[in-house]
């Protein structure tokens, strides 16, 4: 997808809805997907709908984080803190397999 085009509706839609109604939808869509991970676990049956529903909320969820970065202004504080939180497993994962745990 041009980058350009996902930006430039990401900004609408904030603009359209506004802060607030995005922030209870970005709650919500997040919701949407703690259930979906949730039935996953609890419901073997039906693998490739679950998988898809996972799909879709992840999308959302995306979608949203999305907004929320525009909405608090922070694109390059949220890249900062998850360059740094990735860095920090890295070390984790080191550490983990060196056999210590902490």
């Amino acid at each position: 997808m041009n980058p350009e085009f996902k930006n430039l509706v990401i900004i609408k839609a904030v603009e359209a809805y506004g802060d607030n109604s995005q922030v209870d939808m970005a709650v919500e869509e997040m919701s949407e997907l703690i259930k979906a991970l949730m039935k996953s676990r609890r419901n073997d049956v039906d693998i490739q709908r679950n998988l898809h529903n996972i799909i879709e909320e992840i999308a959302d969820v995306e979608i949203m984080l999305e907004q929320l970065k525009l909405i608090f202004n922070c694109f390059g504080f949220v890249e900062r803190e998850k360059e740094y939180k990735i860095n920090r497993l890295a070390e984790q994962l080191e550490r983990l397999k060196d056999g210590e745990r902490n």
